[in-house]
């Protein structure tokens, strides 16, 4: 344990590996390069799971690995259909079905690769949890089918390239066999899906419900069944607020000279409910859109979880002399950049609007077409 600690201090330095390992070989401290390297990955997965540094995780399951947040709403709104027994099909190291195993009753995790079995299985351990079955079979074969015949609701995370350019339902055909085999159990059904597929691609009878964590879009949670309660809907974590469906028509006037502007949540924004999310009395408009995104605009200010909003403090051009000049009279120490700018360009620019800032202020900078609008959030 206390070369566990010297090693999370050394690296929270930014130490690399081989200089810790010097350092505990000074101090008698007996270890090897791959333990270093296996606590610095637990370091990293504490942005996942608070209890990571008890837990096990390779390089390529921590990428993958389901965040604490998301696992814990995705095992209360299951289990909020009266399930007691669920089946995690493709679990992985475990991280859901740990999250399901604190509100039901059994869990099945159900995994063909063994490696990633053992890993589940010491996490579970680690974690005090003994509610879980772990099988290793493949989830399309009859016999494991019968295995978990008195599931009350299934749950599945298909594998999947993560290096594809689109991503399309079509190429994840195992979805459709999923519901086809498993629907003589229960239509009790949860499938994540890549959280990028817009729901006109979505040519199922679901709820495809668009989850965003800490304001970035997450996952995609495609629930059948009596988990369905509408077409689409979003949920932002871990605030937990949800919006649904009412087919809505977005009707928006365009607005130049708004003194607050908003930035609409992603998953909202993606699930196509802008409209849903604005209520009648918000005298808005629209102030940005593009194929990818949707700036709003008021006069007075509204406050709404869906909504993140910025007071205008300058407008001026895009010209990053012109905008640097104005964040030093306005006392900013920092600058963020909004909107459309080329990737290779991106710090040379940044660079020039933070040149000589002496503040302590965080501003965020709009950039649409020539323009600029300088903001601070509200």
């Amino acid at each position: 344990m206390e070369g566990n600690e010297t090693i999370r201090e050394l690296a929270k330095k930014g130490i690399p590996p081989e200089k810790i390992l010097e350092y505990l070989k000074r101090d008698g401290i007996s270890t090897d390069i791959e333990e270093i390297k296996f606590e610095i990955l637990r370091m990293r997965a504490l942005k996942k799971h608070p209890d990571a540094l008890k837990m096990f995780f390779t390089d390529e399951t921590l990428r993958f690995a389901t965040p604490k947040e998301v696992g814990e709403y995705r095992a209360k709104r299951i289990s909020g259909s009266g399930a007691k027994i669920i089946a995690d099909l493709c679990s992985g190291i475990g991280l859901q079905a740990i999250e399901f195993a604190r509100y039901f009753e059994k869990v099945y995790a159900v995994e063909v690769d063994q490696k990633k079995i053992e890993i589940a299985k010491r996490n579970a351990s680690a974690l005090g949890i003994s509610n879980i079955e772990f099988l290793q079979a493949d989830i399309f074969q009859d016999q494991t089918i019968e295995k978990i015949k008195d599931a009350e609701a299934i749950f599945c995370d298909p594998s999947r390239s993560p290096s594809e350019e689109e991503r399309r339902l079509e190429q994840i055909p195992e979805i459709r066999k999923i519901i086809s085999d498993y629907s003589g159990i229960t239509d009790n059904i949860c499938i994540e899906a890549p959280p990028q597929i817009p729901p006109e691609r979505i040519n199922l009878d679901c709820e495809a419900e668009y989850l965003s964590l800490y304001w970035k879009l997450n996952r995609l949670n495609l629930y059948f069944g009596a988990l369905k309660r509408c077409d689409r809907s979003a949920i932002l974590l871990p605030g937990e607020d949800y919006l649904q469906s009412r087919n809505i028509e977005l009707k928006l006037k365009r607005i130049e000279n708004g003194r607050f502007i908003y930035e609409v949540n992603p998953a909202v924004r993606k699930a196509g409910l802008i409209a849903e999310a604005i209520p009648p009395e918000f005298d808005a408009g629209i102030f940005y859109e593009d194929k990818k995104d949707i700036m709003l605009a008021s006069d007075e200010p509204f406050e709404s979880p869906y909504l993140r909003r910025y007071k205008i403090m300058e407008r001026c051009s895009r010209n990053p002399s012109d905008i640097n000049r104005r964040l030093i009279a306005l006392g900013a120490g920092r600058a963020l950049i909004r909107g459309r700018i080329a990737q290779d360009e991106y710090w040379n620019f940044r660079n020039a609007l933070e040149r000589g800032l002496s503040g302590s202020a965080t501003f965020h900078i709009f950039l649409t077409g020539d323009s600029a609008v300088i903001c601070r959030e509200f």
